[in-house]
């Protein structure tokens, strides 16, 4: 009787070290992302990327919207800010005659502190509600069809892409 009562207070020891070594692990990535690390935040933000690509799609959330979140990628991280680019499946017509060469437009940007993406109730908002919220740009015609808009270039280029090949332009 004493063994087994030694053996599961041994377990009780084990199992609360490992919880207290995984808060504490939590705890400093949690600092040293409020302190900027960038290495950390983008390990944080390919986390959540990562948990995105595998998860179910809910109901309410149409498949190409879906496809367009798990193809989301990182473009730029820094201590102040996170860019990732998304495309939900493309929707192609022939404008002003077959001679003009096929684009890739953004139709939606946003700049949101973590402060404004704590205050959005992710789970009950529209999709309108969370981009107003977040300051989204967009323009629409007369129709109702999103119209193209510009986008700040990337601050800054990490040390990671110092040496790829610049972006061909986009003109």
């Amino acid at each position: 009787m004493e063994w087994a009562v030694l053996g599961l207070f041994i377990m009780f020891v084990i199992v609360t070290y490992i919880v207290v070594q995984g808060t504490r692990a939590a705890l400093a990535w949690r600092k040293a992302a409020a302190e900027g690390d960038v290495k950390v935040i983008r390990d944080i933000v390919e986390d959540s990327l990562g948990a995105w690509r595998s998860m179910k799609r809910p109901k309410e959330v149409s498949p190409d919207v879906w496809r367009g979140i798990q193809g989301m990628q990182i473009v730029e991280v820094d201590a102040e800010l996170v860019r990732v680019s998304c495309q939900a499946e493309g929707d192609y017509r022939l404008v002003n005659g077959p001679d003009r060469v096929t684009e890739r437009v953004c139709i939606l940007s946003t700049t949101a502190s973590r402060e404004d993406a704590r205050q959005v109730d992710w789970e009950e908002w529209t999709t309108a509600q969370i981009v107003e919220a977040l300051g989204g740009r967009y323009r629409m015609d007369d129709l109702g069809q999103p119209l193209p808009i510009e986008v700040e270039a990337p601050k800054s280029v990490e040390a990671e892409d110092a040496g790829a090949p610049p972006a061909p332009s986009r003109r």
